[in-house]
Parts: C-alpha cells; sequence; structure tokens
C-alpha cells in the first residue's frame, strides 16, 4: 500500500484492528482511532513511507487508551497487517516441519521481539545452534539406600524427652506450704478520720462536680468542706464561682462570699477577678 493511502486509511483500519482485538465499544474504538490519526510521528513514519515500529505502535496505543498490554499487542498485529506493513523488529516464523536448529532460532527471535514490545532490553537473538546442542546435564548421582539395614535400627523408640520446666515448678508449688492470708487493713469511716483529710476529700468532690457542670453538687461538696475550715480563702472564692455558673448567675450572692475571701487573703487574685465580674453584672 503507498504512503499517502496508508495515512488516509489509518483510522478505518485502526477501527476494525481494535473490533478483531475485542474492543466491542464502537464509541471507544472511534476514540482511539481519532488519537492514533492525530498522532503526529505515527502519521509521519506512514506518509514517509516507514514502517513504525512495534514498540512506537504499542506507545500510540497505550496513550490512546488502550489499557490491557494484551490488546495492545492484538491491536498492533492487526493494524500492521491491514496496512500492509511488516513489524519492525518482529520475525516472520516460518513453517515448522520438526524440532531442529530453525525451528529453536525462529522460537528466539520471536522472543526478542516480544520483549523488545513490552519495553524491555534485548539481547541478541540466539544464532543456530548447528550440531553444537545443549545438552541437559545429568542429574547427580543419589546416595543408595541400603535395603539391608538392621530392622531394629528402624523401630528404634526416639529418645524420651524432658519434662518441661513449668511441670517442676507446679509440683514445687503443691508441696509448698501455702501462704499465711494477709491481715485485712480496716477501713476508717470517713467522720473518724482528721479534719484536714476530711476537707481534702469534700474540696476534689467539689472540683468534679464543678468539672461536669455540676454547679449545685459542687456547691454542696465546697460547703460541707467550708464548715470544717471557715478560714479557707480558696473555698470562699469557689463558692463564688458556683453562684456565678448555670443560667441563673447570683452575682449579690457571689460577692458577699468574695467580700468574705478577700477580708481573709486581701491579695487573692480569682477573689479579686471575680468580684469585677460580679461589679460589671450588676452594673455597677
Amino acid at each position: 500500500m503507498a504512503p499517502e493511502p496508508r495515512v488516509a486509511a489509518l483510522r478505518s483500519a485502526a477501527d476494525a484492528a481494535l473490533l478483531s482485538a475485542g474492543v466491542a465499544d464502537p464509541a471507544e474504538r472511534t476514540s482511539i482511532a481519532a488519537s492514533l490519526g492525530s498522532d503526529s510521528d505515527l502519521c509521519g513514519e506512514l506518509a514517509a513511507g516507514d514502517a513504525p515500529s512495534q514498540r512506537a505502535l504499542l506507545a500510540a496505543l497505550k496513550a490512546a487508551g488502550v489499557a490491557k498490554l494484551g490488546t495492545r499487542h492484538k491491536a498492533a498485529s492487526a493494524l500492521l497487517t491491514r496496512l500492509d506493513l511488516p513489524a519492525v523488529g518482529a520475525a516472520t516464523p516460518a513453517p515448522a516441519t520438526g524440532l531442529g536448529d530453525d525451528f529453536w532460532a525462529q522460537i528466539s527471535l520471536l522472543s526478542c521481539a516480544a520483549t523488545e514490545a513490552d519495553g524491555l532490553p534485548v539481547g541478541p537473538p540466539a544464532a543456530s545452534l548447528g550440531g553444537e546442542r545443549q545438552r541437559l546435564r545429568p542429574d547427580p548421582p543419589r546416595a543408595e539406600v541400603s535395603v539391608l539395614a538392621p530392622a531394629a535400627a528402624a523401630v528404634a523408640p526416639p529418645p524420651t524427652p524432658p519434662p518441661p520446666p513449668h511441670a517442676a515448678t507446679a509440683a514445687a508449688a503443691a508441696t509448698a506450704p501455702a501462704a499465711a492470708p494477709r491481715p485485712a487493713v480496716p477501713v476508717v469511716p470517713l467522720d473518724q478520720r482528721p479534719i484536714r483529710e476530711r476537707v481534702s476529700v469534700f474540696r476534689q468532690c467539689g472540683r468534679e462536680a464543678y468539672g461536669r457542670g455540676d454547679a449545685a453538687g459542687a456547691e454542696l461538696f465546697y460547703g460541707r468542706a467550708l464548715a470544717l475550715s471557715p478560714d479557707d480563702a480558696d473555698l470562699h472564692t469557689n463558692l463564688a464561682a458556683c453562684a456565678l455558673a448555670g443560667p441563673r448567675a447570683r452575682p449579690s450572692l457571689a460577692l458577699q462570699r468574695l467580700g468574705v475571701a478577700l477580708a481573709l487573703t486581701p491579695g487573692h487574685f480569682r477573689a479579686r477577678m471575680r468580684a469585677a465580674r460580679c461589679y460589671t453584672m450588676l452594673g455597677r
């Protein structure tokens, strides 16, 4: 086929080649054929009368959207056949009449062509082997097993394994005397503990209740701690914070408690800050 008609027939030949390669969707075949027809390198080689290499044709098919390698190979071979072009680098296999040297030479050439089509480095094709064919190496001699071995050796019982270490430990534990039970630690009720410890417990309970948003529970625990330690400025400040918490804030009550805290500790920073907040809420 002449160079110019090959370029003109590229799209129709590509559509038929893709159909024979298994691409059944007409829209997909049309899109791939249009992409091949607009490939400048491929059309330039066809216009110059050169046969495109199979690698270049496979690359063009991949760029056109043919994802499967087997489909690209089938489509490339069919396209070259329909354009009346042999694949560069591919050998035309001769009809094999036997398993002689020519047969193995053709197999080597076809293997090199397939490797080049996949984009892998290709070594020199194997030449005709002539009369020097490679022979399989003989298997190494196997050691002969005597069939006259004494039967007692074949049925000898295996040695008894030593007992596991945990078995000796379990036996020693079984024979050891039982340990004496530890004396129970008496539990002292909270109301019998020292005042400082009770104040610390109530203060911690108030902190936990205030942290989870329970201002009423925190005020209850802080009140119990204040009953045991009335001169604690921190407890008065915490009770003021409880009065300011929640949707129903009580700034007047909080200001009274902050006044007691500042009377006990005039430089109490948190008490001063909360007192300023109370004045702001009261509009003073």
